[in-house]
């Protein structure tokens, strides 16, 4: 059941008040109209609450449609903290405030540490504290949020960085080694970029370095990986494809993208130049590592250099 509640808005906080979505989950039908009133006397934001009477009957719901969890702890099937794991392994992403008769405040610490919001005992709850603990959590995780953006994120070209890279590549290795498909690694290195550092000095470098970033993730399939692994070197993670000459010509269309002539504004000249790249592509077979992977496709971007750069080896 989904009830919104319209919040009173005094028409000065009109402009700074919010809607929420939150996924109430407790098995007694009077704490869901006891939180409904208590939300409706808020008077900046406006709330739509959806009730689940247990963990099985909140797997109706969609995570990504709430903004946020109230947890009762005692849902009968399981009892304490061991329900907010079992929420947790059910919905990773969500934040939740945990909402309990419990009155033990050992049993709040240990929610916190397992990943809760917040612990509200149900006896201390009001508008104020309801609310707010929904605003501060909310808060709290849109900063943890932009946190481990920044830190999995190259700052400079807005791709994945080396750790983000290992992360998602790792991931999608163990998916294959399970479900059985193709999987190759691209490494990508500027052709002449040292140049264009010294002749046209180093905010041209970095135009080179967006623009290059920007060309390799223009187009890419939602499964493909691309990161800045450091400098002038990038990789592109390709999977699903069917045969080595399909591979072969998606990788020699985006290098032909990569070769489209590149105004740089930065440049203590204005000029066009190419941005041109050697690649080489490790094939994977299973068993091999990402490690291992990324020393093949290394070594044949090298074979590329020798062979007169801006070419494509394929390694496997």
């Amino acid at each position: 059941m989904l009830t919104q509640i319209n919040a009173i808005n005094p028409s000065n906080s009109l402009l700074s008040s919010r809607h929420y979505k939150v996924l109430l989950i407790d098995d007694d039908p009077d704490e869901y109209y006891l939180t409904r009133k208590i939300l409706s006397r808020d008077p900046r934001n406006c709330y739509d609450i959806a009730h689940a009477i247990n963990l099985q009957d909140a797997a109706n719901f969609e995570e990504k449609d709430f903004d946020i969890a109230l947890l009762d702890l005692g849902l009968g099937v399981t009892e304490g903290v061991d329900t907010l794991k079992s929420y947790i392994h059910q919905f990773p992403k969500l934040p939740v405030v945990v909402i309990t008769g419990n009155q033990d405040v050992s049993i709040g610490e240990e929610a916190i540490r397992l990943g809760a919001s917040d612990f509200i005992p149900k006896n201390e709850l009001n508008s104020s504290i309801l609310s707010r603990a929904i605003i501060y959590s909310l808060e709290r995780e849109s900063m943890i949020q932009q946190l481990e953006k920044k830190a999995f994120t190259d700052q400079l070209t807005g791709l994945s960085n080396r750790e983000s890279l290992f992360n998602q590549a790792n991931a999608l290795i163990s998916h294959i080694e399970r479900n059985p498909s193709t999987l190759a690694l691209a490494l990508l290195d500027l052709d002449g970029f040292k140049q264009v550092n010294d002749i046209h000095g180093h905010k041209a470098g970095d135009e080179v370095l967006v623009e290059f970033a920007q060309r390799l993730m223009s187009n890419l399939r939602s499964a493909d990986i691309a990161a800045r692994i450091g400098g002038d070197e990038f990789i592109w993670i390709l999977s699903g494809f069917e045969e080595q000459a399909e591979l072969l010509n998606v990788v020699q269309n985006k290098l032909d993208y990569l070769n489209e002539p590149l105004n740089i504004e930065n440049s203590l000249s204005p000029s066009k130049k190419l941005i041109g790249a050697s690649i080489g592509i490790a094939i994977w077979k299973p068993g091999v590592t990402l490690d291992e992977l990324i020393r093949t496709a290394d070594e044949a971007m090298y074979e590329s250099k020798a062979k007169g750069k801006n070419c494509i080896t394929i390694k496997s």
